[in-house]
Order: structure tokens, then C-alpha cells, then sequence
């Protein structure tokens, strides 16, 4: 695609973060549950084009310090700083995927996930259907 960042993502904390579209540009998630177009491959700085995954086999990071565990196939969805979460109760979120490796409680980290939007509904349940 032709994307190009909207800000800088050159850190390495920046990448395998989920971005959403802002038209020709993209930009990190801010909103819990949004919808994303993909996770960040690299680290663009602002108006450089960027790799995107927009579905598959992926790295996902984890940047929030207060979550529950995450499991094997447990529902992932967008954090409010463009990290991944355990999905939640609440039913408006937007899924983005499974993850593919365990990450314990309250920690930091990158995984290996299966980008697959979902779209809204988690049923709360994190590993359920």
C-alpha cells in the first residue's frame, strides 16, 4: 500500500503496535477496542510509508502493565495505546484475534498472535467463540 506514518514510530517500542487508517496516512490506535487495519511490521518515522500486517501470523505487543493473563487462543483486542489486551466483558470492543503464545498477568511483552479481526461482540469469555 502507500500509507505513510502520520507521526513518528521510529522507537522500538512503536513497533507491532495496532494502527488504524486516517485516510493517506495511518496512525497508532488510541480508543480500547477500536477497530485496526493492522499491526506495524517496522518503524517508520512521520510521512514514511510503513509495513503493515493486515492479517495473519503476526507479533503483537503488550504495553499495558495491568491485565489479566493471556492464554493460547484467548480473544486479543486494541489497548488504548495502540498495544493488544485480553479481550473484556464489554461486548463493543472489536476482537482483532487469538493470541499464539501465553503472556503472564500485569506484564509487558511482544507475542506471537493470529490477526484475524473478529469485529465487535466478545462474549467476555477470552478463549470462547
Amino acid at each position: 500500500g502507500t500509507l505513510t506514518a502520520s507521526g513518528d514510530y521510529n522507537d522500538a517500542t512503536d513497533q507491532y503496535l495496532c494502527v488504524t487508517s486516517t485516510g493517506s496516512n495511518f496512525t497508532v490506535c488510541a480508543s480500547a477496542g477500536s477497530k485496526v487495519l493492522g499491526i506495524l511490521q517496522d518503524r517508520p518515522s512521520s510521512g514514511t510509508p510503513g509495513s503493515i500486517c493486515v492479517a495473519g501470523v503476526t507479533k503483537g505487543r503488550v504495553n499495558a502493565t495491568s491485565h489479566t493473563a493471556i492464554a493460547v487462543m484467548d480473544k486479543l483486542r486494541c489497548s488504548t495505546n495502540g498495544g493488544i489486551l485480553p479481550s473484556t466483558a464489554n461486548v463493543a470492543y472489536y476482537v482483532i484475534g487469538r493470541a499464539l503464545e501465553a503472556l503472564a498477568a500485569n506484564t509487558t511483552g511482544v507475542i506471537t498472535i493470529l490477526l484475524r479481526p473478529e469485529g465487535a461482540g466478545s462474549s467476555g469469555v477470552p478463549s470462547g467463540s
